[in-house]
Formats: structure tokens, C-alpha cells, sequence
């Protein structure tokens, strides 16, 4: 889809064969995710950069950091507090962390109690 309009899940237009198509261009419409081996819109990856700068505590949660662009990104994060969920050592040397969870990401944040 060239247009890069958005719709919410409940006004996606069905085309043929319940193939979702945009009416402007007739581009298919997917869901706004990144599959591996695609490249982040430009818009993104500045929002990401802004906000890892802005933030506090920076939490890494079942990634091993070992493809780009997320293996960079965290240059970005200017604070020093670091919390890392993963069952394997992170693949990036030069951060340091304050917390390192060895457990499944699901089964640890489900224990947290968050109103």
C-alpha cells in the first residue's frame, strides 16, 4: 500500500476474495508490525531515539540484541539504570546492566503486580 493511510481494525475494506485493499490505491493492507528483514519507517526510528533519550529505565525483554537495528538503538538511551528479561546473555558487550532476569519474559511479568 503506497498511501500510507490507516485504518482501525473494524473499517478495513475487504476487496476481492476478503483480501484487505486500500480504495485509494488498491495496495493491500497489513497490520503495522515489522517482520524480520525489513527496514523501520524513518518516522519510527527517530520517535525511538527521542523517547530512549527521554527515558529513565531502560528494560530489554526477550531479545538477545544481536540484529540491527535494535542492537544500535540502545546507543540512544542516555540514562544508566538497565533492566534486561532474556534467558541468554545479551549479545552487546558495552551496557551496563543493573538487573538481569534469566527467565521467560511472559512468566516474569506476569508476577508483577501492577495497578
Amino acid at each position: 500500500m503506497e498511501c500510507d493511510r490507516e485504518y482501525p481494525y473494524s473499517e478495513i475494506p475487504l476487496g476481492e476474495q476478503n483480501i484487505p485493499r486500500c480504495p485509494i490505491d488498491n495496495g493491500i493492507i497489513r497490520a503495522d508490525i515489522i517482520l524480520f528483514g525489513e527496514n523501520l519507517k524513518p518516522r519510527v526510528l527517530e520517535r525511538v531515539k527521542t523517547l530512549l533519550a527521554e527515558s529513565d529505565l531502560l528494560i530489554i525483554a526477550g531479545t538477545s540484541l544481536s540484529v540491527s537495528p535494535t542492537k544500535t538503538l540502545i546507543r540512544h538511551f542516555e540514562s544508566n539504570k538497565v533492566v534486561v528479561i532474556n534467558q541468554t546473555p545479551l549479545d552487546i558487550t558495552d551496557l551496563s546492566i543493573d538487573l538481569f532476569i534469566s527467565d521467560p519474559v511472559g512468566e516474569t511479568l506476569s508476577k508483577l503486580d501492577i495497578h
